[in-house]
């Protein structure tokens, strides 16, 4: 999925158990909101978000899960669904 110099990528884990999507701010203005909204996603209702590089939860979401990335940068987290 692709907005401007916004990019994001998702795959299904094995037995659709969660989600990780991969993001990317790949322009020089920033930090920007890189949003990635449910519907794009193969679950609904409250899922909840863990960083995976960072090895921490970020909490819940349920529309959208539209972290902040600065310039050139990336983010990797795992979806799951309730």
């Amino acid at each position: 999925m692709a907005r401007g110099g916004q990019n994001s990528w998702a795959e299904d884990a094995a037995a659709a158990t969660a989600e990780y999507i991969a993001l990317f701010n790949s322009g020089n203005a920033g930090p920007v909101e890189v949003a990635v909204e449910q519907a794009e996603l193969s679950f609904s209702g409250n899922c909840a978000v863990r960083d995976v590089w960072e090895k921490k939860d970020l909490g819940d979401f349920e529309a959208q899960f539209a972290p902040k990335l600065p310039p050139h940068g990336a983010g990797f987290s795992r979806i799951t669904p309730p």
